[in-house]
């Protein structure tokens, strides 16, 4: 018993399903008849394949996240104003151990049960806080 598949292009593709007296070679068996064995084969390198995709781009988006906060976070103030960090996004909250280089120019302070940074002082100054989850923030705070 023999199926056949004409397609468009006018190439016959032959899909045997029992061939009796003689042995089907693989290449001659189609793809509905390939050994279970073949089959089962194939679907672990599918799936182990795609582990190591999903892996990759795991990766790949995280190091590109990584690059992205080398750079300090560039925050302008005025004297008295005050940044929230947490409601920013650029911090996960609750953040601890919050740091300035420069406390004449910027200050940490508590804003709406969050953290944020006050400006005291015109300058630039460097400050910085550890957050829930992930490595510090740093930001770049101007006061003018």
């Amino acid at each position: 018993m023999h199926w056949e598949l004409i397609p468009k292009n006018g190439w016959k593709i032959l899909f045997p399903f029992e061939k009796r007296g003689a042995i089907a070679t693989s290449l001659q068996r189609g793809i509905l008849c390939a050994n279970p064995v073949h089959q089962r084969w194939n679907m672990r390198q599918r799936v182990l394949l795609a582990g190591i995709a999903l892996v990759f781009g795991v990766f790949f988006v995280t190091a590109h996240d990584a690059r992205a906060q080398d750079e300090p976070f560039p925050v302008g103030l005025r004297v008295g104003e005050t940044f929230n960090a947490c409601t920013s996004g650029q911090i996960v909250c609750p953040a601890r151990v919050p740091i300035c280089d420069d406390p004449k120019v910027a200050v940490p302070a508590d804003v709406n049960g969050g953290l944020g940074f006050r400006g005291v002082g015109p300058g630039t100054t460097l400050c910085s806080a550890a957050s829930a989850v992930g490595p510090r923030r740093i930001f770049r705070i101007t006061v003018r």
